[in-house]
């Protein structure tokens, strides 16, 4: 569904001369810390709409839909944002962030739109004139009342209900990566010391790299890889969303970073069987890390199984294994990420920020 404009938000609203039960109209009205009343009023209709679910409330518009000319008693600036906030501050609780935005409409005239977020794990409430605090939900009318019934609460308390158990899904989730970045801290730290300890004492410790590594391959061999990755993200098929819009970024927001297997004299060893090699480390980092395998992770699925590839960079004919190509995925894990792995035991990976696990539109599969 494609975004509205404020304009054509406004005339959406305005079109069948009436309110509904997320839209109420107000007339240009006073909103100032001397008119009580009036305050108290605003406030009981943003708790009502954020209390339905979230909407908008339009001032200088009748209560049957028709736009008003300008007010001389109380313009634009009248409604500005530090003045409305420090209204829903006041008279609101728990505290409501609303957005007001300033439509001009096709009649030339600007209206103050005060776009109301819905309430979360708890019912907005809002004080009256005498500053007594009451929850207040949308009616037919459509009107802002008192909740009254059972019936009311009802409503009110399962959708705050369906609000906290997203936030404890959130929680679990959170809770699991920490959980999951401190068990892969504490095997990178045990395997790292493990193999010092077998080189310290068997083979002596490896010799420290020097001018002789052939820095220019590995950089040519990570610069390879990057900028598949950045043509993968750069042909995705874009909308409009805020996860498109991160998504796009990732083309100038990423990182890549290469290395490789030396011997003695800092040559590169030859990768045999690299696709088999990365499937059976694949498969023992499983057993002790319930996420899985972050770096050169194997799947079984052959849609998106890494393969063996040719590769001509550099001047130089070069194979080895592909990571899932980015625009064949419709699962991210983690990460946005694409590797190589260089039958020359130069292995890179490229990605760019974590996201959590989530299905991607079919545009990008």
């Amino acid at each position: 569904m494609s975004v509205l404009t404020d304009v054509q938000q406004m005339e959406e609203d305005l079109r069948h001369r009436s309110e509904k039960l997320n839209v109420e109209f107000k007339a240009w009205m006073d909103i100032s810390k001397s008119n009580k009343d009036g305050q108290a009023k605003i406030a009981r209709h943003i708790a009502a709409i954020a209390n339905y679910g979230g909407g908008r409330l339009y001032f200088g518009v009748d209560d049957d839909g028709n736009p008003e000319p300008l007010s001389e008693a109380f313009g634009p600036e009248h409604y500005r944002s530090d003045a409305t906030h420090n209204l829903l501050k006041t008279r609101l609780g728990p505290a409501l962030q609303c957005e007001v935005h300033f439509t001009e409409f096709t009649n030339g005239v600007t209206y103050p739109v005060v776009h109301i977020p819905s309430h979360g794990a708890t019912p907005i409430g809002a004080k009256d004139e005498n500053s007594f605090m009451h929850v207040y939900v949308r009616s037919i009318g459509p009107e802002s009342v008192k909740v009254s019934n059972y019936q009311q609460w009802d409503i009110i308390l399962k959708r705050c209900m369906r609000f906290r158990d997203v936030e404890a899904v959130q929680t679990r989730e959170e809770d699991d990566l920490t959980r999951t970045q401190a068990m892969t801290k504490a095997i990178t730290e045990s395997v790292t010391a493990s193999v010092l300890k077998i080189l310290a004492e068997n083979m002596g410790l490896a010799p420290a790299a020097g001018q002789d590594v052939d820095w220019t391959t590995i950089a040519a061999l990570t610069e390879g890889a990057r900028q598949e990755f950045v043509r993968q993200i750069n042909a995705f098929d874009f909308g409009t969303t805020e996860t498109d819009q991160q998504v796009r970024e990732i083309a100038d927001k990423h990182v890549a970073a290469g290395y490789a297997l030396l011997g003695a004299e800092s040559n590169f060893l030859t990768l045999e069987r690299p696709h088999r090699l990365l499937r059976e480390a694949s498969e023992e980092m499983d057993k002790v890390a319930s996420f899985g395998w972050h770096d050169f992770i194997v799947l079984t699925n052959s849609d998106v199984s890494p393969r063996t590839r040719l590769w001509f960079i550099d001047g130089k004919d070069i194979t080895g294994v592909e990571g899932m190509r980015v625009d064949a995925k419709t699962i991210y894990f983690g990460e946005y990420d694409y590797w190589r792995a260089y039958g020359n035991s130069v292995f890179v990976t490229t990605r760019a920020g974590l996201f959590y696990v989530r299905s991607y539109p079919a545009s990008l599969k």
